[in-house]
């Protein structure tokens, strides 16, 4: 585990301070793609807050891709203004409905086109479009915007990974690609600019396309360029009960990517010399900070068992702990986490042995919802 707090504390450098894209006297157009498969309870919410960016109407352009729908996702949809586009053959999914979609918009992209992928319970920030432009116009290719929980203080559960959030986004994301790597795409507040896209397939064999996308793009020379202050939250599972499935998908679906991703990403990183592969390589060997603290905490439990609290293995768990501990802490400070949050610490030990148990459930792989 040292060698892990060592890296961790190492990336973490590069997020101490945000680095602001300067201003930029050129408007990109974003083609914005909303797939969907009966979502008519919150479709309203990702299309208003689309329509209410700070950015210029006549420079964005809104398709919600309405997949099997059987509901009045699409007619709420058209209601708002929405182009809808409706799928009711081929592949079903997230990964098939924004393939063909970008498929469908190929021929009208030009050289300041931009497609963007929202989820259907987003809610987009107001900067969200001005902050990826400013990015997009700078040189990035691939960007992905920062991904938040819009109902982060409904419950414990939420509020834990309201914290969990801030740390990753900041201190590994941020972090990485203020380093210069590539931060991870996260499925939904992600940009791309045409030499992108044509540049890699759309299709996703696996329940995590944006674990696969990522792979491909890093694999093919792109590095994902992370925007802080480009906001884009969403609503999750207010209980771990409620959450279960969906961690289980995720889990089980970076375990099948990582399985062969590996061997690719350390391939390309000594033939290509691309250090972004390495790390990629080894952010997919890392296993999550839930399952980190399990072991560092059972470890420490032991060693206290078995070999007192004097002893230099029991000591030196207990320092690495104490170590999370206030890395946890400078990220959720710097990140603006409300004092009362931090409260949920005590509950910290239940969240984390329940992601331990996500873990070790979902090393098999998740190949479909239950």
């Amino acid at each position: 585990m040292s060698g892990t707090i060592i890296y961790l504390l190492a990336l973490s450098l590069f997020g101490l301070r945000v680095v602001k894209d300067g201003p930029v006297d050129k408007e990109m157009t974003f083609n914005v793609i909303v797939p969907a498969h009966n979502e008519e309870a919150v479709i309203a919410g990702v299309i208003n807050s689309i329509k209410n960016a700070n950015y210029p109407a006549e420079k964005i352009n809104v398709t919600m891709v309405a997949d099997f729908c059987t509901d009045g996702t699409a007619a709420i949809a058209r209601d708002l203004g929405c182009d809808v586009f409706e799928r009711a053959s081929g592949a079903r999914g997230k990964s098939a409905a924004v393939s063909e979609m970008i498929e469908k918009l190929r021929p009208s992209l030009g050289s300041s086109s931009v497609v963007v992928v929202f989820d259907a319970d987003n809610l987009v920030g107001k900067d969200f479009f001005e902050n990826m432009n400013r990015r997009l116009i700078n040189g990035a290719d691939v960007v992905q915007g920062n991904t938040g929980i819009h109902n982060w203080s409904q419950t414990v559960f939420t509020k834990l990974n309201h914290v969990n959030f801030a740390v990753t986004n900041r201190f590994k994301e941020l972090a990485r690609s203020q380093a210069g790597l590539s931060c991870r795409l996260r499925g939904h507040g992600m940009a791309f600019t045409v030499n992108a896209i044509d540049s890699v397939s759309w299709d996703a064999s696996s329940l995590v396309e944006d674990q696969e996308l990522t792979l491909k793009f890093v694999l093919a020379g792109f590095k994902v360029s992370w925007v802080h202050d480009a906001h884009v939250d969403s609503v999750i599972p207010a209980t771990a009960a409620e959450a279960r499935v969906q961690r289980q998908r995720w889990a089980g679906g970076k375990s099948e990517v990582t399985s062969n991703a590996v061997s690719k990403l350390l391939t390309a990183a000594f033939k290509n010399k691309s250090l972004a592969a390495f790390d990629l390589a080894v952010d997919y060997i890392m296993v999550s900070y839930a399952v980190q603290l399990a072991i560092t905490g059972l470890s420490l439990l032991l060693a206290l068992f078995f070999l007192g609290y004097s002893n230099v293995l029991t000591l030196s768990l207990f320092a690495i702990s104490l170590v999370y501990f206030f890395y946890y802490l400078l990220a959720s400070v710097l990140e603006g986490i409300r004092f009362g949050v931090f409260l949920c610490f005590f509950t910290a030990p239940v969240f984390i042995m329940w992601r331990l148990w996500i873990f070790v459930v979902s090393l098999r792989g998740a190949k479909a919802w239950h």
